[in-house]
């Protein structure tokens, strides 16, 4: 008696040979050493008087008291260590993105980091 074999087909709803993987897409390149980063734009807007103290990775330090409906605006080559003593009379954006709000007006922030995920020592 002769053997029987069912062949698998594309018709049958089986596939004979198993479906190509698509590659995920490459990973963004990496900043070689050194080579350097684009920078990072602080935006501050005041909404009450605040005053602030900006550290920069630089080693630039920066303290004054924003009047009302100001706006001030720092880069840095990395991050940015931000002292602020009214954190509901100011409003931050961070290349380009508004960040949430910090807290309500008179409560003081010590040593915010940002953009938070940036490595290094303290400036």
């Amino acid at each position: 008696m002769p053997e029987m074999t069912e062949r698998m087909t594309p018709a049958s709803g089986m596939l004979s040979e198993p479906l190509p993987v698509t590659p995920p897409p490459p990973a963004p390149p990496a900043v070689a050493e050194g080579e350097e980063s684009a920078p990072v734009r602080l935006v501050a807007r005041t909404t009450e008087p605040t005053w602030v103290r900006v550290q920069m990775d630089h080693g630039r330090v920066i303290e004054e008291l924003i009047p009302a409906g100001s706006t001030r605006h720092w880069t840095s080559d990395g991050r940015f260590v931000l002292t602020i003593g009214n954190a509901g009379g100011i409003g931050l954006e961070l290349n380009g993105r508004s960040l949430p709000p910090l807290g309500s007006s008179g409560v003081v922030i010590r040593r915010l980091v940002l953009p938070q995920n940036a490595g290094g020592t303290d400036p």
